[in-house]
């Protein structure tokens, strides 16, 4: 196949409707009338596909093959049998298939911007709404080309794909002795395997300081706060800041149960703490069978039950240990590599098969 390109193709803007019929929608199904089944139910949202339960309710329409569009313009492609809500646009077209509707959710999703709780999607706007898409020769949408041209995107994924895990099998190994090995587990505090200080009689662990972010100068450093996603990586900036407290090489763990690990020099703000082990160097794999164990024991934490440097101080973990009863970090490290290795071949295979 010639590789496909964007800006070699012409395109045209379409009104939805003349695409799709926008007048089929769902129908309402208040949750005390769901009865719990297998057939997806979409709702409003823009995770998960759109599922929000999976229901039986034979009487309720059934849908297959279309794309979904809420009342917000999250769009979707459903391939299989699935029902929805009064909240749910559904538009056919015979010639969508699971790589071209691909192709028009990608516009669709660019409708976004003008829909909100006041202006919610209903048929008589979208009926006006237009579209850019790619058009043959005879100015009708080239379905073929969207088809092909997320094939190829896909294709060039699975390359990737297989490619990167191929480097994972050379950095990790698959050791039999691991499977077949009697490991004993105990508890450990946090404060006999992790570095703390003692303030006012008691163990705290380390945390940041508190720096008014008007205060902060934008630099390449990461700034680790309470945020639950990308890392807690919340801003960049220096250290020039003398107040800015910095740590390399550490899990943080925040007050409110976030927990990730940081290859790499970081400050942390006042309600973020640093956990580096007292005597090995920290590595991806032994932070990566770490993090699960800490996250699981600090479930509890919450805005009105918030994690202080001295409660994970005192925080019991259980973990693998050697003959002289201490942490067993090799088996740690040894362990995660295995699953690593045994998930790149799973994944390699699935891809090239």
């Amino acid at each position: 196949m010639n590789k496909l390109s964007l800006s070699k193709v012409e395109w045209k803007e379409f009104t939805i409707c003349n695409i799709f019929n926008t007048d089929i929608r769902g129908k309402r199904l208040k949750v005390a009338d769901r009865e719990i089944g297998d057939i997806p139910l979409i709702t409003a949202g823009e995770n998960n596909n759109g599922i929000s339960s999976f229901i039986n309710n034979p009487k309720h329409k059934e849908y297959s093959n279309a794309i979904t569009l809420d009342m917000f313009a999250n769009a979707f492609y459903q391939s299989g049998v699935f029902k929805c809500d009064d909240n749910i646009t559904i538009l056919k077209n015979t010639n969508i298939n699971k790589y071209s509707a691909i192709f028009i959710v990608s516009q669709l999703k660019k409708l976004k911007v003008k829909y909100s709780y006041g202006n919610q999607v209903r048929p008589n706007r979208l009926s006006k709404d237009k579209i850019l898409l790619p058009i043959n020769g005879k100015g009708e949408p080239n379905w073929d080309f969207m088809e092909n041209y997320i094939k190829q995107i896909m294709h060039r994924q699975k390359s990737q794909i297989i490619s990167y895990h191929k480097s994972q099998l050379s950095n990790t190994t698959y050791w039999e002795g691991l499977k077949n090995s009697n490991i004993e587990w105990k508890s450990f505090r946090v404060c006999d395997v992790f570095q703390t200080f003692i303030n006012k009689n008691k163990l705290q662990t380390p945390t940041g300081s508190y720096i008014n972010k008007t205060l902060l100068e934008k630099s390449n450093i990461p700034r680790i706060t309470v945020k639950g996603i990308n890392n807690g990586v919340d801003s960049f900036s220096n250290s020039k800041n003398s107040k800015i407290i910095f740590f390399n090489n550490f899990i943080s763990v925040s007050f409110l149960g976030s927990v990730f690990y940081h290859p790499y020099k970081a400050s942390i703000d006042m309600k973020v703490h640093a956990l580096i082990p007292l005597n090995i160097e920290l590595n991806k794999y032994i932070a990566a069978f770490l993090i699960p164990i800490i996250r699981n024991n600090i479930s509890f934490s919450s805005y009105g039950n918030q994690l202080s440097s001295t409660d994970l101080a005192q925080l019991t973990l259980v973990l693998p240990v050697d003959e002289k009863g201490e942490p067993n970090w090799k088996y740690m490290e040894n362990h995660v590599k295995q699953k690593l290795h045994l998930q790149a071949k799973q994944i390699i295979n699935y891809y090239e098969n």
